[in-house]
């Protein structure tokens, strides 16, 4: 096994014990004022949502 896929293999499994994933529906223009935002403030928008959700929880 090359390392590369040894690496995958290694991230895919530790994805699987440490982190869960969400979906969020957003109306059309809810998401475009959010995209704007982000790209206004040069922040990705899951960095963005990330951070908005560790000031509320921490």
């Amino acid at each position: 096994m090359s390392n590369y896929e040894y690496n995958k293999k290694y991230v895919k499994e530790w994805d699987k014990k440490n982190l869960k994933r969400i979906g969020v529906a957003l109306r059309i223009d809810e998401y475009e004022k959010l995209k704007q935002y982000c790209d206004s403030n040069n922040i990705a928008v899951a960095t963005f949502i990330k951070s908005r959700i560790a000031d509320i929880i921490d």
